[in-house]
């Protein structure tokens, strides 16, 4: 299916369309479609496949705020969404940029504890803000959720005095997860 200016989850340029486009590079290059209308294109699909020459993707879901300019809010728990053709070992690298504290003064800090679950395995880890920390995670085959929650939860900046109304856990510089090969 082509992405659409009417769709409001799916239209040009969307990370949906990035991550079809990629797909259909890696799993039909050089392949001329069967089919290709305004709304669909389709490919013959091989016999087989190598799972293992298909790439681990992983995307933003709840709680996530849109980037700013040199980081992203979240509210705990917040969700990832990994997709892995075979099972593996992966590490998750989180670089958090500002962490709720509830000492503080304006409620942000630079030290705290964070919680990751996957696939029914949870893990908390120490972080400080600039700080990267890798987080060895268990990827089975197919779509898993990943959650990451802020030991000292969530808050509302106006709490703290200032005219933000969003709620807030956690704010990361980048997270990249981190697999051998693809």
């Amino acid at each position: 299916h082509k992405p659409q200016r009417i769709y409001s989850n799916y239209k040009p340029g969307s990370v949906g369309d990035r991550i079809a486009q990629d797909f259909v590079a890696q799993g039909f290059s050089g392949q001329t479609p069967i089919v290709d209308d305004d709304l669909t294109t389709v490919y013959a699909v091989p016999r087989e496949i190598d799972p293992a020459s298909l790439k681990t993707t992983i995307e933003f879901r709840d709680g996530w705020d849109k980037r700013e300019d040199t980081q992203r809010w979240a509210r705990s728990p917040a969700t990832l969404y990994a997709i892995s053709p075979t099972a593996r070992q992966a590490t998750l690298r989180i670089t958090p940029a500002a962490l709720h504290v509830p000492e503080a003064t304006d409620g942000i800090g630079e030290v705290g504890r964070l919680t990751i679950t996957a696939n029914g395995e949870s893990q908390t880890v120490d972080i400080r803000t600039d700080q990267p920390v890798d987080v060895p995670i268990t990827l089975r085959p197919g779509g898993q959720d990943i959650s990451l929650a802020l030991e000292a939860g969530n808050f509302k900046p106006t709490d703290y005095g200032t005219p933000d109304p969003r709620t807030l856990s956690f704010a990361i510089r980048s997270i990249d997860l981190l697999t051998e090969g693809r």
